[in-house]
């Protein structure tokens, strides 16, 4: 069976909640300082992916991958509203070797235009727990202890918010092939960029819409405390300039979810 196919059809029953515990669970709550911009053509992506150096930055290409995504909401969109999201991620990392994760983020506050900040939750959840959930073994699931940060979080987000968690369903599926690159200055790790391509549509609808996007996103990977990064914001700011100047890229304000929701739900 060819693999996408075989991933996809896994996935399609996905719930949204029944992750359990695992001793081999990682689980991380990043506070990002992440750029996007929106990319014209395939030609611009494969120009910066040969970029030797990018100012001072010696960059290096780390990996490719394929991901596909589950968001989930209310028919309502109220997590889309109160500027969260939810999603359920399939990574093809190569060679078949498939990895599993959720998130829970706050997405960008667009009012404020200075601020390229998100906090997100991440976990990586085992695949033979993931594996039993996509096969429809529920009552694993929903007896568990929930200790994974991402459940405990968005479970008191949702009682906070008094949205019925039985209301919640998949509602958009992207997929997208991902390059990822090192920016270095001396051997140290300053930025990563990410070039994506890919698309977004509904799910269960008969409206075929589909909204495909190519984009470029650096963001600050300094190992060490960041506030200890020398020159952080002028080096934020010669990026922006490299990339908008060489380039004519756009800074995009919206994560590629929330863009596909307003083209092909709110609409």
């Amino acid at each position: 069976m060819n693999k996408c196919i075989f991933i996809a059809i896994m996935t399609v029953i996905l719930l949204i909640f029944p992750f359990p515990s695992h001793h081999n669970t990682v689980e991380a709550v990043i506070l990002e300082e992440q750029i996007k911009f929106d990319v014209l053509s395939q030609t611009v992506l494969q120009k910066i992916i040969n970029e030797q150096y990018i100012l001072q930055y010696k960059t290096k290409t780390i990996g490719k991958y394929f991901y596909q995504d589950y968001y989930y909401d209310t028919q309502g969109l109220n997590l889309f509203k109160l500027g969260y999201s939810y999603r359920f991620r399939i990574r093809d990392k190569g060679e078949y070797e498939l990895e599993y994760g959720l998130q829970f983020k706050k997405e960008y506050d667009k009012s404020d235009s200075a601020n390229f900040r998100r906090t997100e939750i991440d976990d990586i959840i085992p695949r033979i727990m993931a594996l039993k959930i996509l096969s429809g073994k529920w009552d694993e699931a929903f007896s568990s202890s929930y200790s994974l940060k991402t459940i405990k979080e968005f479970r008191a987000f949702l009682e906070k918010n008094k949205i019925n968690p039985n209301k919640l369903s998949p509602c958009l599926y992207g997929q997208q092939k991902r390059t990822r690159l090192t920016l270095k200055e001396n051997s140290i790790l300053y930025f990563e960029i990410s070039l994506d391509e890919g698309s977004f549509r509904l799910i269960n609808s008969g409206r075929e819409k589909e909204v495909n996007f190519l984009q470029l996103e650096f963001e600050n990977k300094f190992r060490k405390d960041r506030a200890l990064m020398d020159n952080k914001e002028q080096r934020i700011r010669d990026l922006i300039n490299f990339f908008t100047k060489n380039y004519d890229l756009k800074i995009s304000r919206d994560s590629k979810y929330r863009m596909a929701v307003e083209e092909i739900i709110k609409k």
